[in-house]
């Protein structure tokens, strides 16, 4: 009975470890591109049928690219790592973050109208802020990031044009200053 037992156990063990392979960003923990993509699309559905609000936010880590240059790529690992637990710490057990690629996050808030949506991102901006990393006892210097924030039904009601606003709205807190969060526009 064991000689069968356990090759099974192993073998349920296999799928559920590619399973989360498949739609878990190794680096941060975070839901994958892939993942979002697919959810987002079941989200709306349930908002269109439940008639309620859905929010995301778009993140991207500013001047990136300078933490990887300066300090190395272990450095940028932590600055992502450590960005990811942040936004894990922020959400409700309902909100779903993702590491849309490099930099760049997104979190889904079902239920979430644009005042929680850009206090949420407020508040994420705020700890981003704040944040005193260091690597090799090196200071990281000045942490930041930027936000769009986009709302189904007010701006949206594809996942394509949803998270395509709320990357305009990012694009345009980086170029109203950065470390800010912008709201996106109809």
């Amino acid at each position: 009975m064991a000689d069968r037992v356990g090759p099974a156990l192993a073998n349920l063990k296999l799928r559920e470890t590619l399973r989360t392979l498949s739609i878990r960003d190794p680096l941060t923990g975070l839901f994958n591109r892939r993942y979002l993509e697919e959810s987002l699309v079941r989200e709306l559905h349930r908002a269109a049928r439940t008639d309620k609000p859905l929010s995301v936010i778009v993140i991207d880590i500013d001047h990136f690219k300078r933490f990887n240059d300066q300090f190395g790529h272990e450095a940028g690992d932590l600055v992502l790592r450590t960005f990811s637990e942040i936004v894990q710490q922020n959400i409700r057990k309902s909100d779903m973050a993702c590491r849309l690629g490099g930099e760049e996050l997104v979190v889904v808030l079902p239920d979430a109208g644009i005042d929680v949506a850009s206090a949420r991102a407020e508040t994420l901006r705020q700890a981003f802020h704040d944040l005193q990393l260091r690597y090799q006892n090196k200071p990281l210097g000045s942490v930041t990031a930027s936000f769009g924030v986009a709302v189904y039904p007010d701006h949206a009601t594809t996942s394509e044009s949803l998270l395509q606003l709320g990357d305009t709205a990012l694009y345009r807190a980086k170029h109203d200053g950065r470390n800010r969060v912008c709201i996106a526009k109809v």
